[in-house]
């Protein structure tokens, strides 16, 4: 393979990744004049402009949170929708202290007949937001999206379903004071089937299915068959649990109910801050939100939510498009299978039993690991150096630990992209083709023990590589390596693309060694190339884009 297929290949790469950000399926935002039966942006930012006035912040208990209920009593007066007011005292332990709030939850109940024996479907917003900002986003947005989607729903017309109530939460930014005390009422759990929690972490990007119950596969599957553009992983759910946030779900998902958490993430330097603002909402993210809350809310209307509970699934979805899934019980065993047949393809394979350095192949993808890794903060530094002498400590301060944020992430997009290609091209000689793929599923093993959630992101591709790989083992094998890492690349670049929401290109290892698994994917169509020369080149690039970005901070 010479160095111009070599250079294919990365352009390949730069594609998909392109494809993942530009091309993932998101719906269009909805006029004013959409059917009634369909959510509208344009609608539910209309109604996210009379809820907010002047977009003053309204922290629990202030009166401008007050005039934001009473705005909200008005839309839901205007939809037909009865409702009520519950103000009461809410306590909670908080590092060994007892803090108290009087919150005011409203109850708007849309289809009623709810109780034990025919538990409703609740849907959950909080009203209101941090002092520092006028919450558009967190969680007005919230708001409006539920209030939308109880107006289409009832164009669709809701006789004969399952109960339906809406629940509006006071003092969330406070520590979930009205969720709680809402939750500690039995019969409120009592005549409660599943709850739908609409949040934000920003004010861009796809809405994400971030967090379910326990045993969560029957409401995976009735997900992945109602949204037109899934957004979830399984993975979502694990990087949530260690991290020290809560939402309203969490008392509801604590007394054992189901449910489904959706936020999007985008644009996290204006969440909990003074341009938390409605213009600065894109309408794609707003018609995403309302698209995923409508599609699952009509489906579980007409599901009873004693079949919501099963077995845990992993899952992920592909371009916004597919949501594969299997039941968690299933990856550990087509781990080991997928482990076992890629072992034998290497067994029976000519090429594979020659290795001269079976030593140095099996070691590779460690070594582009720990090369994308080390690339990663070194082309960092200079973004440091900018941010520092350009800006001083304000900057930083205003940065936070991570550092601070590129004034133009495109610059060191490219300073980190180009770094990890040249790690795959330097790593290239050492790899061999059994070994990158062998790695894929040992990894899927153990994630099936340890990190289930993580799993189908080595499962997933190592599934179709070892059939490829043990088909191919005599020969026409370039094929079976190049639709093999299509699957892989597809994946893990789709992650990559995702992952600078979470805290932008701050948290560089997260872009670096997904991309690093995504080339792991690659590096077998390299296997055994001396690629010194272009390695020395894009890494030349790379040092380049990454001054370009220090100066640019």
């Amino acid at each position: 393979m010479g160095t111009g297929r070599i250079w294919f290949l990365g352009l390949v790469a730069a594609g998909i990744w392109l494809l993942s950000v530009y091309g993932s399926g998101l719906p269009a935002a909805l006029p004013e004049d959409a059917p009634p039966t369909e959510f509208s942006a344009a609608r539910a930012d209309a109604v996210l402009a009379r809820l907010l006035a002047d977009q003053r912040p309204r922290p629990a208990g202030s009166p401008e949170a007050a005039a934001f209920r009473a705005r909200l009593q008005e839309e839901l007066t205007r939809l037909g929708v009865p409702h009520q007011v519950i103000a009461e005292e809410a306590c909670r332990m908080r590092r060994g202290r007892r803090f108290c709030l009087t919150v005011h939850n409203i109850r708007a109940v849309v289809t009623p007949g709810a109780g034990p024996a025919n538990p409703e479907v609740l849907l959950m917003a909080h009203t209101d937001s941090v002092p520092r900002g006028p919450g558009a986003a967190d969680d007005a947005s919230g708001v409006a999206t539920i209030l939308e989607a109880i107006r289409a729903l009832k164009a669709r017309g809701l006789e004969g379903t399952r109960p339906l109530a809406a629940l509006f939460t006071d003092g969330e930014e406070r520590g979930l004071f009205g969720a709680f005390a809402y939750a500690s009422h039995a019969q409120n759990i009592a005549r409660t089937g599943v709850v739908v929690n609409v949040e934000a972490r920003g004010n861009q990007g796809p809405s994400l299915l971030f967090q379910t119950h326990a045993g969560d596969a029957p409401l995976i599957g009735l997900y992945a068959r109602a949204a037109p553009h899934p957004a979830a992983s399984s993975l979502y759910a694990e990087i949530y649990r260690v991290l020290p946030n809560n939402t309203d779900l969490t008392p509801f998902l604590a007394a054992g109910l189901p449910g489904a958490n959706f936020a999007f993430i985008g644009n996290l330097r204006q969440y909990h801050s003074a341009d938390d603002r409605r213009e600065n909402i894109s309408p794609v993210t707003l018609q995403h939100h309302g698209e995923n809350v409508l599609a699952l809310t009509a489906a579980l209307v007409r599901a009873d939510p004693a079949t919501l509970k099963g077995e845990k699934a992993i899952y992920l979805d592909i371009l916004r498009r597919w949501l594969p899934r299997l039941p968690a019980a299933f990856a550990l065993p087509l781990s080991l299978a997928a482990f076992a047949v890629i072992a034998l393809a290497g067994a029976i394979s000519p090429r594979a039993r020659g290795t001269r350095r079976p030593v140095a192949a099996t070691l590779a993808p460690l070594l582009l690991l720990l090369l994308c890794l080390a690339a990663g903060f070194l082309l960092y530094a200079p973004v440091w150096i900018g941010g520092t002498s350009t800006s001083g400590s304000l900057l930083l301060a205003a940065a936070g630990p991570g550092g601070p944020w590129p004034g133009n992430p495109l610059w060191l997009r490219l300073a980190l992209a180009f770094g990890v290609w040249a790690a795959a091209l330097w790593t290239a000689r050492f790899a061999g083709p059994i070994a990158c793929w062998l790695w894929f599923a040992g990894l899927a093993v153990v994630t099936s023990i340890w990190l289930p959630g993580l799993s189908p992101y080595f499962l997933f591709p190592a599934l179709i590589a070892a059939p490829l790989l043990l088909v191919t083992a005599r020969g026409g094998r370039t094929l079976a390596l190049f639709v093999a890492a299509l699957a892989g690349l597809t994946i893990w670049l789709g992650f990559n693309a995702g992952a600078e929401d979470i805290q932008g290109l701050r948290l560089h290892p997260v872009f670096t060694l997904t991309a690093a698994f995504a080339l792991l994917s690659l590096l077998p169509l390299m296997a055994g190339r001396r690629l010194g020369g272009s390695a020395a080149l894009s890494f030349a690039l790379a040092l380049g884009f990454a001054v370009v970005a220090g100066f640019t901070t």
